[in-house]
């Protein structure tokens, strides 16, 4: 099975790519799942998929548009890269200084 194809979430039984990570839950209680590598974004209210988004080039303009429309309740978005967030666990990990 490549990182494309669907697979029911272990968690809860909805079927998302393997690749699809959870974003964030907005105030309406909908859970955000994210693919960087399909470029897509499924919205999951009561362990179903209510709403698809299969052109989402850039998740900071998802973000916002969501912030703007519906808020976020929670969020695992973060304006620093990859590498610095890497950094930033390691740090508190005390294996690098």
């Amino acid at each position: 099975m490549t990182d494309n194809e669907s697979t029911a979430d272990n968690d809860n039984g909805i079927d998302l790519p393997r690749n699809a990570a959870e974003y964030g839950v907005d105030e309406r209680g909908a859970t955000h799942y994210h693919s960087a590598i399909r470029h897509e974004v499924w919205v999951v209210q009561d362990g179903e998929i209510v709403e698809h988004y299969d052109d989402v080039e850039i998740i900071d303009d998802w973000h916002e548009y969501v912030a703007d429309r519906r808020g976020w309740d929670e969020t695992y978005y973060s304006e620093k890269s990859p590498a610095e967030l890497l950094i930033e666990d390691l740090r508190e990990m005390g294996v690098v200084a």
